[in-house]
């Protein structure tokens, strides 16, 4: 199970920036496009409306 989702939110680490989710697990970070309402998480952050960098 991850530790932490943030989706939907604008992800921005190169220009332009696209909408993603930011998933952590353990000492990993990664960003996915996509639907990833199926992957379970500990906890779980909305982040529409704003930015993630």
């Amino acid at each position: 199970m991850l530790h932490l989702r943030i989706a939907n939110g604008l992800t921005i680490n190169v220009s332009p920036g696209f909408f993603a989710a930011v998933l952590v697990e353990g000492d990993t970070v990664t960003v996915l496009r996509g639907d990833v309402s199926d992957l379970a998480a500990a906890r779980t952050i909305d982040a529409a409306g704003l930015v993630v960098r």
